[in-house]
């Protein structure tokens, strides 16, 4: 058996089970996930991550080349994830994780802060806004800045290089609930 058909057979086999896992990724040390793997696709595994204080942060979509191994989480927040409300967490309906194109289609919500990163080109850092399209190999953001205020042009990332995509997370909860409608986009 491949390297690649094991790493799908421990993804689905966490996700029918709901135990929260550690997904290790290439790269640098912190490229851990800690969560509920929610469903596999080809491509893309979606991860209801579990914040180290055992409460559920939102969804993260990962991209499967980029998982190294999938493990037992072995910290306190395995214990406290299943006592907290909203558990068991659940994957969107109509979820598609096969094509880049369709995880942003089908996981982010029109108008909802989204993340996303490019981890083999840029570490620790991520680009946080509204979709404005996905076309041509590229999605269209526009950005909101740590301030709040919002860039005054979509920018634009090739599908090919992201590496993670997460939506409903506190952070983007707080800064969505800080920062004011965007601009229009000429």
């Amino acid at each position: 058996m491949s390297r690649r058909e094991r790493l799908h057979r421990r993804l689905a086999s966490a996700a029918a089970d709901r135990e929260v896992v550690d997904v290790h990724r290439f790269g640098h040390r912190s490229a851990r996930v800690t969560g509920v793997v929610l469903a596999a696709g080809c491509r893309w595994a979606l991860v209801a991550e579990v914040a180290d204080d055992g409460f559920l942060d939102g969804l993260t979509a990962i991209r499967v080349k980029g998982i190294r191994r999938v493990r037992p989480a072995t910290g306190f927040a395995r214990l406290v994830a299943p006592t907290q409300p909203g558990w068991p967490p659940a994957a969107p309906e109509g979820l598609l994780l096969d094509r880049t194109r369709d995880v942003l289609r089908t996981l982010v919500a029109e108008g909802r802060l989204v993340a996303v990163e490019q981890e083999r080109r840029h570490r620790d850092v991520m680009w946080v806004g509204i979709v404005d399209e996905v076309a041509d190999g590229m999605l269209w953001l526009v950005e909101v800045r740590s301030d709040g205020s919002w860039h005054d042009r979509p920018l634009g990332y090739r599908l090919r290089h992201l590496t993670k995509v997460s939506v409903g997370t506190r952070y983007l909860d707080a800064l969505a609930s800080v920062s004011p409608p965007p601009h229009p986009v000429q």
